[in-house]
């Protein structure tokens, strides 16, 4: 059984330094950070978290290995990449690079996750679970985490945040889960946001 710890705990982890954080800004729907890492790492193992968790690399490049449960998975990481880990499960990473790089790391809760499930298996099939992979490319994952670390930073209210990770979700169940459409997505993202039910929050460590 894995070891489940708190997003907010994960940056103990890594082989990287956080310059930014949403959490310090007052952000408590969905939990972004910027970090630095060094040119190399060797295999260290990231804790499971209950959240779902977005890896977008936004300067620098490295030859990366990580295994999943399913085993290792190799890439060339490069700006605009995204790798993801699914809720529940650690990874083992190392990596190899000439420079430093630096990321962008997003998570994002599990209930916001659910919630949205909810509002797509009213409209179409279910969803497989969201999958855990490395050296894609999204450029919607890549636009958005990019908007959410510019706006945490400009002290946007966290209600930028609810909107954005209920749009988030909807995206990933449908292009990485394969639940429904895109037409179905954004209404069950609009439903989701007419909801009376209480946004996800991040928790605190138990």
């Amino acid at each position: 059984m894995e070891t489940i710890i708190s997003s907010l705990d994960a940056h103990k982890h890594l082989r990287a330094t956080m310059t930014a954080c949403s959490w310090r800004a007052g952000w408590r729907s969905l939990l972004i950070r910027a970090y630095e890492d060094p040119a190399e790492a060797e295999e260290f193992v990231t804790p499971a978290t209950r959240d779902h968790l977005i890896v977008l690399v936004t300067g620098g490049s490295c030859d990366v290995e990580v295994r999943y449960r399913s085993g290792w998975q190799h890439s060339h990481s490069e700006p605009g990449h995204i790798g993801m880990t699914a809720p529940g499960q650690a990874a083992t990473l190392r990596w190899r690079g000439n420079t430093t790089h630096s990321t962008l790391q997003l998570h994002l809760p599990a209930a916001t996750i659910e919630r949205v499930a909810r509002e797509l298996r009213r409209k179409g099939p279910a969803a497989a679970i969201l999958p855990s992979g490395l050296g894609s490319s999204d450029p919607l994952v890549s636009q958005l985490m990019l908007s959410l670390s510019a706006a945490f930073q400009e002290s946007a209210p966290d209600l930028y945040a609810q909107t954005a990770g209920e749009m988030l979700a909807a995206h990933l169940l449908v292009r990485h889960g394969r639940y429904g459409s895109h037409t179905t997505a954004m209404r069950a993202t609009a439903g989701c946001a007419r909801s009376k039910t209480s946004c996800a929050r991040i928790s605190r460590p138990q």
